[in-house]
């Protein structure tokens, strides 16, 4: 989305809630959160969340969070747990997990962390325990893969940013192990320990 783009999203979102209109002060910030996207999937989802009857427009970050619900591609738990017990029956537990051809490389995650050979093991009467587990567990994946996709592009030069009390920046805290989202460029300590 281009600088001139964004003014027909803004255009937009002040066109369906009239009553409260964007700053335009806060035009960086949404170009920061949204300009990496197609402006026809912006304004879809703007219009997707218009149609949902907020009272107030969305801020930048919910137009984010929303526009990458909507691309995730995240299939549905019911497809991978298909496809999960299609290739137990034709390639065995003993095959390796990670190098079935997946459809979608979500599915081949969902194998490992459940155990392919476990699951391979199990009996039929304990299959639905089994798939209640890798439900859960396929819920927090897709979190997790959302989480990364919204935390991807921080800038690197929130490492300097420090609290007061010396804890994390906000950037080492979003790209922390526990959010799932280390990828492999976490931020490092502001050089003055501070």
């Amino acid at each position: 989305m281009t600088p001139d783009e964004l003014e027909t999203v803004l255009r937009q979102v002040n066109a369906r809630w009239p009553h409260h209109p964007v700053p335009d002060s806060s035009g960086p910030a949404w170009f920061e959160d949204l300009g990496g996207h197609p402006v026809a999937d912006v304004l879809a989802t703007i219009i997707a969340i218009s149609r949902e009857g907020r009272d107030f427009p969305p801020t930048c970050g919910q137009v984010r969070q929303r526009l990458d619900e909507l691309t995730i591609g995240a299939p549905d738990f019911d497809e991978a747990w298909r496809e999960l017990l299609e290739f137990m029956r034709r390639h065995g537990s003993h095959a390796a997990a990670s190098k079935l051809p997946w459809s979608n490389p979500l599915y081949g995650e969902l194998a490992l962390a459940l155990g392919w050979r476990d699951l391979g093991l199990t009996p039929e009467e304990d299959l639905p325990t089994l798939r209640a587990q890798a439900r859960r567990m396929w819920d927090a994946m897709v979190r997790r893969q959302r989480q990364r996709m919204l935390f991807a592009d921080i800038p690197s030069d929130l490492a300097g940013l420090r609290h007061a009390s010396g804890t994390a920046s906000i950037g080492d805290t979003l790209r922390s192990p526990l959010l799932g989202v280390d990828d492999g460029t976490a931020l490092t300590p502001a050089p003055d320990g501070g």
